[in-house]
Order: structure tokens, then sequence, then C-alpha cells
């Protein structure tokens, strides 16, 4: 019991730095507690506070870390597995040289099967853009950061 309480995630984002908290509870509002995230960059506390699961197999995406062709196919394979509404990755400005040029392929594959929705500060000066499984739009949007909303 003790380990449960103890281990258990913080029901609240109190204490957290605010962009955080806001992309947590966004992505804690607006998706469903059995969706999975991509997240493209080195921000692995985002799947954490936003209580949802790694999508695609791979935690971080930065530094060259599996980007070699076969890599690539294997996380792709895995994303087409799952139910992944919700992907961040660097704004347009960064994007072709950072996500885009190391993970071609995965890149790709965003590019034709979700759609840019906006964009969500992350931490202090640190924007990303949000993408989406239009498949799962039903028109709604957060009332708080104006994104989709793609829970019913």
């Amino acid at each position: 019991m003790l380990f449960r309480s103890l281990g258990a995630l913080p029901a609240s984002t109190d204490g957290v730095e605010e962009p955080l908290a806001r992309t947590a509870q966004y992505l804690r509002r607006c998706t469903t507690p059995t969706d999975r995230l991509v997240v493209a960059d080195n921000l692995p506390e985002v799947y954490y506070f936003a209580n949802r699961r790694v999508g695609a197999g791979q935690y971080v995406f930065f530094g060259g870390f599996y980007t070699e062709t076969a890599a690539q196919q294997e996380t792709l394979a895995r994303w087409r597995q799952q139910e992944i509404p919700i992907v961040l990755v660097q704004p347009a400005s960064r994007f072709d040289d950072e996500f885009g040029s190391d993970y071609p392929i995965l890149a790709d594959y965003l590019r034709g099967r979700y759609q840019r929705a906006g964009s969500i500060e992350v931490r202090r000066g640190m924007e990303m853009d949000v993408w989406i499984d239009p498949g799962r739009d039903q028109g709604r949007r957060d009332s708080a950061t104006g994104l989709p909303c793609l829970t019913e």
C-alpha cells in the first residue's frame, strides 16, 4: 500500500514549471489514459507529468540516437500499431535541421499521417509544434490552449 501511494504519479502539477504543467494538463485533458504520445525531442518528463505512455517505443529523439534506417523502421512499425493521437515536434524553424534530418523516415510518416494543429510552450522559451491524428479530431478545442481536444 505504501509503495503504491509513494510510487504513484502526482495528481496535480503543483510545483512543476508552468509551461510543462500547462502542456501536461492539456495532454491529460485531451487524450485518453490508454493513448500514447510521441515527443520528438529530449523531453521524457512530458510523458511522466502527462501520465501517458511512450509511443513508438522511443522516449527521446535527439543526438543521433536510433537514427539508422533499421532503427527508424522498427520505431515506425511500433508507431503504426499504437494509438498515438498527438505528436510534439520541434517547430518548423528547427524541424528540417533536427527531427527531419535525423529521422527522415519518421518525419515522412508524420507529414503524411498527421496535421500540424498549433504550438505549445513546453519549457520556458521552448515551444513544440503539436501535430494531431486528423481521424481523431472532432472539432473540439481545449479552452485553455485552443488546441484540438481528441477525447469524446
